[in-house]
Order: C-alpha cells, then sequence, then structure tokens
C-alpha cells in the first residue's frame, strides 16, 4: 500500500463535513524501525470539517495487529480500537503547536493521513507485548514486582540497630576509614 492512499485532496472540497474511509495493512509499517508488527488488518474511518481556516480530522481506527511475543517471539493477534482528533489550521508556514495542532500552509492542496494513522495505531501498541497465555502470568509478576519493591519491604538502613551482614559492616568499616 502506498502512502498515496491516504491522499485528500482539499482545494476541491467544500467548507463542510466530509467522510472517508480507508483500509490498512502492515504494509503501513514498511521502511520504519518498527519491527514488532508482522500482519495488520485496520479499517480507518475519517471525519474531516473543513472550515476557511481549518481542518478539524476525526479518526477511529479498528482492527488487528499481528505482534511478536516479548517473552516467546510466538506472533498473536492484538485487537486495536483507537478514536483520536487533529486539528490542521491552515497559515503561512507550517509547524507543529501540539500533538493535536498543527499549522499548515494556506496553499496546501493535498494532505496525507498516513503518518497520523501510522502513530495513533502505533500509540495503541502496548510497551510489553505478551502473548495472551503469558497475561495472567504478567499480572502475577506485576504483584509480586511491586511487593518486593514497595517501601514496606525496603531494607533496614545502616543507622537503625539492626544486624547487619559481616561483609557489609566490614565495607562500611573501611569507609569510615578512608573518610577520616
Amino acid at each position: 500500500m502506498k502512502a498515496s492512499a491516504f491522499d485528500i485532496t482539499i482545494s476541491t472540497l467544500k467548507n463542510t463535513q466530509h467522510e472517508f474511509s480507508f483500509v490498512a495493512d502492515e504494509t503501513l509499517f514498511e521502511g520504519t524501525a518498527h519491527t514488532s508488527v508482522e500482519k495488520a488488518q485496520l479499517k480507518i474511518a475519517l471525519v474531516l470539517d473543513k472550515s476557511e481556516t481549518m481542518l478539524h480530522l476525526h479518526f477511529n481506527i479498528e482492527g488487528s495487529l499481528t505482534l511478536l511475543c516479548d517473552r516467546s517471539l510466538e506472533p498473536f493477534e492484538h485487537s486495536i480500537a483507537v478514536k483520536q482528533q487533529l486539528i490542521w489550521q491552515f497559515g503561512d508556514t507550517p509547524e507543529t503547536i501540539t500533538d493535536e495542532l498543527e499549522i499548515i500552509d494556506r496553499q496546501t492542496a493535498v494532505i496525507n493521513v498516513s503518518q497520523p494513522v501510522y502513530e495513533f495505531v502505533l500509540l495503541a501498541i502496548p510497551m510489553k507485548k505478551l502473548h495472551p497465555r503469558f497475561r495472567n502470568e504478567a499480572d502475577d509478576d506485576t504483584v509480586e514486582e511491586t511487593l518486593i519493591y514497595s517501601s514496606e519491604n525496603t531494607p533496614a538502613s545502616p543507622d537503625e540497630d539492626s544486624p547487619i551482614d559481616s561483609r557489609w559492616e566490614a565495607l562500611r568499616k573501611l569507609k569510615n576509614s578512608q573518610s577520616n
């Protein structure tokens, strides 16, 4: 799929609401550093509100991605449903103001929405990609990590009256002798 499949000729659109639909697959990720997407089947519905001064884009992206599990390197299917919006305001010099607001040249005749779609899909992919059979185990690991690293279980500081491992005591003596 070429990026041109996501082109919208805005110069011929009237100042009103317009609806567009796109279909994307794994070629959306080709040529990018994101390699964990093996396959993709995405439906993109875009509602574009055009006015004299701006374009208001409402994205609704649904579908599934085949990802590689971080633990087993097995492929698994991950469903996504994303609703996002962007505002592209017409101006003299193109500039990104915020994640949701961008200024585009007044003379722009065609816009391409492949980059925002790509970014929205990437944001819908979990940081920790686990095959569904590992997800319950991952929840258990998170609980254990929380218990291990909670403030209630931190080791006593050396200033408190508690037994100290002799190896640490020897290191503390060495440190104190060097500081004197």
